[in-house]
């Protein structure tokens, strides 16, 4: 007949405080959960659909205000209003949504920085065109609405940046009867764009 087993407590408790420091281990040391985010692979420029450009994945421990990868789908077509740079990370409020235009046609126009929000245009904005005539027979010149909520698709300042005699260079979404009235306003009077909110 064997003899009872028995456990001297110092053991146990001694057993018990290994696998709690093991435990405590285990969890300092395990790493941060991370989710994987879209990142530029490549130089980004605005105006480019998001499924157009080059993208990477990286992992953030943060994916707060990111384009986590299971999520791409929902943003097939927006359009990055801001360059980045390779590995940079790309937050969803430099995406403007998709429009969906009457004409896939632009109309390229070169404006001065005063006629043109003070430069301060980025692709994917809306803009009111206003047309400014000269006035008949010493009439002062009419103002007036020529267009709005144009999208702008891109957008290339001087690479100087603007100032005297600086222009902006841009594109905008326009139908045929829009394209003609804006060519048309280049030579006969002048434009003034006005961004609508952001």
């Amino acid at each position: 007949m064997k003899p009872p087993v028995s456990f001297d407590r110092r053991t146990v408790v001694g057993a018990v405080l290994a696998l709690a420091a093991a435990f405590l281990v285990l969890v300092v040391t395990r790493p941060p959960a991370t989710t994987p985010v879209l990142v530029a692979a490549a130089p980004l420029g605005p105006g480019v659909p998001l499924d157009a450009g080059s993208l990477g994945l990286r992992d953030t421990p943060d994916p707060a205000g990111m384009i986590a990868a299971d999520s791409v789908d929902e943003y097939a077509g927006w359009i990055l209003t801001a360059p980045l740079d390779p590995g940079e990370p790309i937050p969803a409020s430099q995406l403007h949504p998709p429009e969906r235009l009457a004409s896939p046609d632009v109309v390229a126009l070169a404006l001065a920085e005063e006629h043109a929000v003070l430069g301060d245009l980025r692709a994917g904005d809306r803009v009111d065109v206003y047309l400014t005539s000269p006035g008949d027979d010493g009439e002062p010149p009419a103002t007036s609405v020529a267009a709005r909520g144009v999208l702008v698709v891109a957008v290339a300042p001087e690479p100087e940046g603007f100032g005297a005699d600086r222009l902006a260079r841009l594109l905008v979404a326009a139908d045929d009867d829009l394209a003609a009235l804006l060519v048309n306003a280049t030579r006969t009077g002048s434009l003034d764009l006005v961004r609508i909110g952001r």
